[in-house]
């Protein structure tokens, strides 16, 4: 996240490519909302950097910890891929319609390089803390698992009961009635589950030859 100003306007550009499939109701409508909340940790993230060491940054990082599900809560949109009709008949011929191909870019190519952007705010924050207190590799590891951890339960609340980060805020209520929810054994494995996802891909995208 080194380049921010184009990552800005290329964000920019992204959104307003959104716009008409949102407006239309077309099947990646939902990437618009969910694109935007996605970005704004990397926006918290930039706020921070250089500014780690002050007390003032301290309700800026609770709001990363609190909005960062809403990245990765992107991988789980993958699924509504299957909205788009990729084939023209039952005999599993794919369609060449370029607006099928073009939902397809906008889809994948948006998750995946907001989840990454997302994966490196989490780099760039777990070296901070590592200066600033002096973090064994051990302590890393556990921060890395907490943080995945607890970012797991955001998308479970988000993707299976429909909450998101400003509910927090909003309906405060809401979200500890809804705490129970998480301790069920199938909500406990897709939460376990998730966690490995983000650990594994963390650790592959921070894989340096």
């Amino acid at each position: 996240m080194n380049n921010l100003k184009n990552i800005r306007i290329l964000f920019i550009i992204y959104i307003i490519a959104l716009i008409p499939f949102y407006v239309y109701d077309l099947p990646i409508h939902f990437l618009l909302i969910d694109s935007l909340l996605a970005y704004l940790p990397l926006e918290i993230y930039s706020y921070m950097k250089g500014r780690f060491q002050k007390k003032r940054t301290t309700l800026f990082f609770i709001f990363y910890i609190l909005f960062i599900p809403n990245n990765a809560y992107l991988l789980t949109d993958l699924v509504h891929l299957n909205r788009i009709n990729f084939y023209t008949s039952s005999n599993l011929v794919m369609s060449e319609n370029v607006l099928i191909w073009m939902m397809f870019v906008l889809a994948v190519g948006g998750i995946l390089s907001l989840y990454i952007l997302g994966v490196q705010s989490e780099q760039a924050i777990l070296r901070l803390l590592s200066e600033k207190y002096s973090l064994t590799r051990n302590k890393n590891l556990t921060i890395l698992f907490i943080l995945f951890f607890l970012i797991s339960i955001g998308v479970f609340l988000g993707r299976f009961l429909r909450f998101n980060s400003v509910n927090v805020l909003n309906h405060p209520v809401s979200i500890l009635q809804a705490i129970p929810t998480i301790f069920r054994l199938d909500s406990m494995a897709f939460i376990l589950l998730f966690t490995i996802l983000q650990t594994i891909l963390f650790f592959v995208l921070s894989s340096k030859e």
